[in-house]
């Protein structure tokens, strides 16, 4: 079973969900350049319907990050 961040890095990213975890980040993720971080960020927004600063896209070097700075806005993951 995947989570609501997982789905939006799979239809952003077009990879698959086994290869998402915490640690998945640009280091490590061929497909996530600078334009996928623009596109994740309003993938993000939308999927949970929040409102990215650019600090917040600035934070969003991880998997494991962005979930941090979703449950600091509030977000429950589903």
């Amino acid at each position: 079973m995947t989570d609501k961040l997982v789905q939006v890095f799979v239809d952003t990213l077009h990879i698959d969900a086994t290869q998402i975890s915490d640690e998945t980040s640009p280091d490590n993720t061929l497909q996530w350049d600078s334009l996928a971080t623009v596109k994740l960020a309003i993938a993000i927004s939308e999927a949970f319907s929040i409102k990215l600063s650019n600090a917040d896209v600035m934070e969003m070097r991880s998997v494991g990050l962005i979930r941090t700075m979703l449950r600091r806005k509030g977000v429950m993951q589903t």
